[in-house]
């Protein structure tokens, strides 16, 4: 094609393409035009639809009020003219009320009350338990007024149904209060008129009073109950201030955000309004299908109009394309060769560098590729397993059904494959291979294939059973050291007391001052022996298993007393304040093991004695919690000695643990003390956390639960 002749074609083109685009503009404003007009009528034609719907609900509306007022009317012209002549009778009054029922069709029963608001006129009503009206908000109202009230609507105590008072003041013959004569209007029925006319699935029908309050609505909404007074637009306002006795326009719901065409109209003379209000969204309907037809039909043509100049336009350039199609055809495809060889070659070098078998497998669970790493384990060349297609002729025969029921999982899942099996060496020797495989996905998902290895964990399994043989047998050995202690508590305890009983009794004899003095340090070292043996024995106990609680009522004021005697004694000469504070919340009597709960508190807090120079020891107790039949205890032992650091907090309640050399060594201890009290914490259902700094002193905390102890009997 010769460039003069392409220039004058592309010429010739941009005119038929000026032409089609100033069709097409022209039939796009053609049709705006027309659904705009369209939708000014639809908009005329709900406006008038809710003015005519309104009217007729004020003509209806209008006649009922008129009615119940008139039947109110004779009901007071015939209060003031009994009360005049002097010969009021409440039932003949309450009579007259019923003969009133039948002139008001639609109300449930026409009642009275007396001027301090008792309802004890009319039908259904119980003078010797009257209802009161002056919680009503129309009563006060009707003290002042003198037409027909339109009260709030309230829910029926009877039908449980909301009915609308009507409500007229009864006056007597000076013209002061003498009480009400009411009707109550049935809302189902004004419910069941209003549903009764088309408004559209988001249209609604409103009955105000000149305070702008709800007296009903349909459909019902929670957001605008009977009785809220509603936010309304300048347009409504004006017309509730009585500058107009209607309108119909149009607004936006802070509610729900929809457009309404709205007619409001005053009912009559009363303070009572209805509004109709017809949603865009529902008259639009048949406008907006209008739209979607003419979208399409532009759509359409705007795609023909395309189409053939799309046709025109591959006419001319469709020989000079092909060529330029195959030629990119062809660099493409080179290019693809060139990028395939370099991702083959990396992929090889990749595969024959590793130490692990590498293989692929098809998505039909055939091995289609093998490193060169087989052929030296197995001897048997790649193309033998590819042709058989998996491991039989090399897979141990007890592993193949897990093998295939891992494969199964994988390919109906598309998860990642994994499983040991035992593969047969060259020499006969089977090893066990720790086999890996994840699934090669295209952009949809679907499984294209899996890309595996195998790694021999032959000796590394072996390692681990052996280390596992040891770790078991380890523990073995020392919970037998444990039970064997424990077992033998008794045995190694009773000796000690002996020793100690004898010791005792040999003090209480004549000897000389030098004979006192040993058989006291003969006592002290064995009581030191055998504290060293109580602890030696706790912890082992513990360790094996064989330390229970000993849960029963005590009182916690006592073991609060017993603490303060032994420490007291602890404190010796040293410059240390005891102190405890107790949460005055906490009950004197509770259920727990006490001798455990005292032995873990002298632990902690003789070491803050025996850590302390001077300064202070504080033992709290708070109540944490309360539940059904227990309750959780807080315990704190804070004191101002030598504190711990970070690497010795990190092992403080390892057994057998000390401080540093010379800290053990001036202070001495078996370094159990902690070690049992974290124990004896953890079987009451807690935990012993300490915070420190060194040079300042520790806390110790824990928390226990506790029964609740029923309180004793008197006497």
């Amino acid at each position: 094609m010769k460039p003069d002749t392409l220039q004058k074609f592309r010429k010739l083109f941009g005119v038929l393409v000026a032409a089609v685009a100033a069709v097409l503009l022209l039939v796009s404003l053609f049709v705006a035009h027309v659904l705009q007009a369209s939708q000014a009528r639809y908009y005329a034609n709900a406006a008038e639809t809710a003015h005519n719907l309104a009217i007729s609900l004020e003509n209806f509306l209008h006649s009922h009020f008129e009615e119940v007022d008139l039947a109110m009317r004779r009901a007071g012209v015939e209060f003031r003219d009994m009360q005049t002549a002097g010969r009021f009778d409440p039932d003949k009054f309450s009579a007259y009320l019923r003969t009133l029922r039948e002139r008001i069709p639609n109300a449930q029963a026409v009642r009275g009350s007396d001027a301090a608001g008792r309802v004890i006129y009319g039908e259904q009503v119980d003078p010797a338990h009257p209802q009161d009206l002056t919680v009503r908000e129309f009563f006060p109202r009707a003290r002042v007024e003198h037409e027909l009230i339109i009260g709030l609507p309230v829910k029926s105590r009877i039908s449980g149904e909301w009915v609308l008072p009507l409500v007229y003041p009864l006056a007597m013959p000076d013209g002061s209060f003498g009480g009400t004569a009411y009707t109550l209007m049935n809302s189902s029925r004004l419910t069941e008129l209003f549903s009764s006319l088309n408004i559209g699935a988001h249209g609604a029908i409103v009955l105000l009073d000149d305070r702008r309050r709800v007296l009903h609505r349909y459909p019902f909404v929670d957001t605008m109950a009977f009785g809220d007074t509603i936010k309304v637009s300048p347009q409504t306002q004006a017309i509730l201030e009585g500058r107009q006795k209607g309108d119909t326009y149009s607004i936006l719901s802070d509610r729900d955000g929809l457009e309404r065409t709205l007619s409001l109209q005053r009912v009559g003379r009363y303070p009572l309004y209805v509004a109709v209000a017809l949603a865009s969204e529902d008259f639009l309907a048949p406008w907006r299908k209008e739209v979607r037809n003419a979208l399409i039909f532009i759509g359409v043509l705007m795609a023909f109009a395309a189409a053939l100049l799309a046709g025109v336009w591959y006419a001319m350039r469709k020989q000079s394309q092909a060529v330029l199609q195959l030629l990119e055809a062809d660099r493409a495809l080179q290019a693809s060769l060139v990028r395939l060889t370099a991702s083959e070659s990396r992929w090889r070098s990749l595969t024959e560098g590793l130490p692990q078998m590498v293989w692929t497998v098809t998505p039909a669970l055939r091995l289609d590729f093998i490193s060169h790493q087989w052929e030296r384990f197995s001897g048997m060349p790649s193309a033998l397993l590819i042709e058989a297609g998996d491991w039989s002729p090399v897979l141990h025969p007890d592993d193949r059904a897990a093998l295939l029921a891992e494969w199964r999982r994988a390919a109906a899942t598309g998860d990642a494959f994994r499983c040991d099996c035992r593969l047969r060496r060259l020499d006969g020797a089977w090893r066990i291979f720790d086999n890996h495989a994840l699934p090669q996905k295209d952009g949809n998902g679907r499984v294209l294939g899996w890309v595996g290895s195998s790694t021999d964990a032959t000796e590394a399994r072996a390692a681990h059973d052996a280390l596992r043989l040891a770790k078991e047998a380890a523990d073995q050995a020392g919970r037998a050291k444990s039970e064997f202690v424990a077992n033998m508590s008794h045995e190694i305890r009773s000796p000690m007391n002996a020793v100690l009983g004898m010791l005792q009794l040999l003090q209480q004899t004549e000897m000389s001052e030098r004979q006192q003095d040993y058989a006291a340090k003969a006592h002290a070292a064995a009581s030191a022996l055998l504290g060293l043996l109580n602890d030696i024995l706790d912890f082992s106990k513990v360790e094996a298993g064989k330390l229970a609680l000993d849960p029963h009522p005590f009182r916690l004021d006592k073991l609060w007393r017993d603490l303060a005697v032994i420490l007291s004694a602890n404190v010796g000469s040293k410059n240390i304040e005891v102190l405890f504070r107790i949460d005055p919340q906490l009950p004197s009597l509770v259920v727990g093991d006490a001798l455990r709960l005292q032995q873990i508190l002298l632990n902690l807090a003789g070491n803050a004695i025996k850590f302390t120079e001077q300064g202070e020891v504080v033992l709290s107790a708070r109540l944490l919690a309360r539940g059904p039949g227990t309750l959780t205890i807080g315990f704190a032992i804070r004191d101002s000695g030598i504190g711990i650091s970070a690497e010795q907090r990190r092992r403080i309640f390892d057994g057998f643990s000390q401080a540093e050399a010379s800290t053990a060594r001036r202070y001495g201890g078996t370094g159990l003390g902690l070690a049992i009290s974290q124990r004896l914490v953890r079987l009451m259902g807690g935990e012993l956390d300490v915070t420190s700094t060194l040079g300042q002193g520790s806390v110790f905390e824990f928390a226990v639960e506790c029964g609740v102890a029923p309180a004793p009997a008197e006497a």
